[in-house]
Protein backbone atom coordinates (compact mmCIF):
# COMPACT_ATOMS: atom_id res chain seq x y z
CA UNK A 1 0.00 0.00 0.00
CA UNK A 2 2.94 2.32 0.84
CA UNK A 3 4.39 2.13 -2.68
CA UNK A 4 1.09 3.01 -4.08
CA UNK A 5 1.02 6.14 -2.17
CA UNK A 6 4.89 7.05 -3.07
CA UNK A 7 3.55 6.33 -6.91
CA UNK A 8 0.87 8.72 -6.51
CA UNK A 9 2.75 11.59 -4.70
CA UNK A 10 5.02 11.20 -7.81
CA UNK A 11 2.56 11.84 -10.29
CA UNK A 12 1.05 14.93 -8.30
CA UNK A 13 5.11 16.06 -8.16
CA UNK A 14 5.35 16.02 -12.11
CA UNK A 15 6.98 19.61 -13.21
CA UNK A 16 5.05 20.64 -15.88
CA UNK A 17 6.11 20.16 -19.50
CA UNK A 18 9.25 22.85 -20.43
CA UNK A 19 8.67 25.77 -22.83
CA UNK A 20 11.41 25.63 -25.27
CA UNK A 21 10.37 29.24 -25.92
CA UNK A 22 13.07 30.81 -23.81
CA UNK A 23 16.01 28.38 -24.96
CA UNK A 24 15.33 29.88 -28.83
CA UNK A 25 17.65 32.41 -30.69
CA UNK A 26 20.42 31.63 -27.88
CA UNK A 27 18.44 32.85 -24.89
CA UNK A 28 19.67 30.98 -21.38
CA UNK A 29 17.20 29.18 -20.18
CA UNK A 30 15.36 30.76 -17.34
CA UNK A 31 17.18 28.11 -14.59
CA UNK A 32 20.45 29.57 -15.58
CA UNK A 33 22.21 32.56 -13.61
CA UNK A 34 21.60 35.97 -15.86
CA UNK A 35 24.78 36.95 -17.99
CA UNK A 36 24.52 40.26 -18.85
CA UNK A 37 25.96 41.06 -22.04
CA UNK A 38 28.45 38.37 -22.05
CA UNK A 39 29.20 37.33 -25.97
CA UNK A 40 29.64 33.32 -25.74
CA UNK A 41 30.95 31.47 -29.00
CA UNK A 42 29.49 28.29 -30.55
CA UNK A 43 29.75 25.39 -27.95
CA UNK A 44 30.26 26.87 -24.83
CA UNK A 45 28.70 24.78 -22.27
CA UNK A 46 28.40 26.50 -19.09
CA UNK A 47 27.14 24.62 -15.53
CA UNK A 48 27.56 25.36 -12.28
CA UNK A 49 30.67 23.62 -11.64
CA UNK A 50 32.21 24.69 -15.54
CA UNK A 51 35.65 26.25 -14.53
CA UNK A 52 35.68 29.70 -16.71
CA UNK A 53 39.37 30.99 -17.46
CA UNK A 54 40.03 34.77 -17.81
CA UNK A 55 43.25 34.47 -19.85
CA UNK A 56 43.58 38.56 -21.07
CA UNK A 57 45.74 39.19 -18.35
CA UNK A 58 49.28 37.92 -17.37
CA UNK A 59 48.27 35.88 -15.35
CA UNK A 60 45.06 33.79 -15.56
CA UNK A 61 41.89 34.12 -13.17
CA UNK A 62 39.23 31.18 -12.25
CA UNK A 63 36.21 31.28 -11.88
CA UNK A 64 33.88 28.58 -11.65
CA UNK A 65 30.23 28.99 -12.96
CA UNK A 66 30.43 32.24 -13.23
CA UNK A 67 30.74 34.74 -16.33
CA UNK A 68 31.38 38.04 -15.65
CA UNK A 69 29.85 41.02 -17.38
CA UNK A 70 30.10 41.94 -20.94
CA UNK A 71 32.97 38.60 -20.92
CA UNK A 72 33.50 37.70 -24.42
CA UNK A 73 34.02 33.41 -24.35
CA UNK A 74 34.88 30.90 -26.29
CA UNK A 75 35.49 27.21 -25.45
CA UNK A 76 38.85 25.68 -24.22
CA UNK A 77 40.49 23.06 -22.31
CA UNK A 78 43.09 22.54 -19.48
CA UNK A 79 45.48 19.73 -18.68
CA UNK A 80 44.65 17.60 -15.68
CA UNK A 81 46.65 14.65 -14.43
CA UNK A 82 45.07 11.17 -13.54
CA UNK A 83 46.31 7.99 -12.75
CA UNK A 84 46.06 6.92 -16.60
CA UNK A 85 47.70 10.03 -17.61
CA UNK A 86 47.25 13.80 -18.62
CA UNK A 87 44.13 14.23 -20.25
CA UNK A 88 42.54 17.86 -21.66
CA UNK A 89 39.64 18.94 -19.54
CA UNK A 90 36.76 21.33 -21.27
CA UNK A 91 36.92 24.64 -19.77
CA UNK A 92 35.38 27.89 -21.02
CA UNK A 93 38.23 30.89 -21.54
CA UNK A 94 37.29 34.76 -21.19
CA UNK A 95 39.22 36.40 -23.82
CA UNK A 96 38.12 39.72 -23.85
CA UNK A 97 35.52 41.95 -23.25
CA UNK A 98 32.23 42.96 -25.10
CA UNK A 99 33.03 46.06 -28.31
CA UNK A 100 30.56 48.75 -28.90
CA UNK A 101 30.37 46.85 -32.58
CA UNK A 102 29.01 44.27 -30.91
CA UNK A 103 26.78 45.80 -29.29
CA UNK A 104 25.53 47.26 -32.63
CA UNK A 105 25.38 44.23 -34.28
CA UNK A 106 23.09 42.30 -31.72
CA UNK A 107 20.91 45.16 -31.70
CA UNK A 108 19.93 44.20 -35.17
CA UNK A 109 19.59 40.94 -34.59
CA UNK A 110 17.17 41.74 -31.52
CA UNK A 111 14.97 43.94 -33.82
CA UNK A 112 15.17 41.38 -36.32
CA UNK A 113 13.90 38.36 -33.72
CA UNK A 114 11.17 41.00 -31.90
CA UNK A 115 9.78 42.08 -35.42
CA UNK A 116 9.54 38.18 -36.13
CA UNK A 117 12.00 38.83 -39.79
CA UNK A 118 14.15 35.98 -40.73
CA UNK A 119 17.29 37.43 -42.53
Amino acid sequence: MELTNLNKDRKLRRKSPIDISTMMYGKVPPQARELEEAVLGANVVLTGSSKIIDVTSSTPVEYKGYVPDRSVVIPGSYTRKYPAGEFGVGCALIIGQRKESTDKKTSLNEALRENQVSA
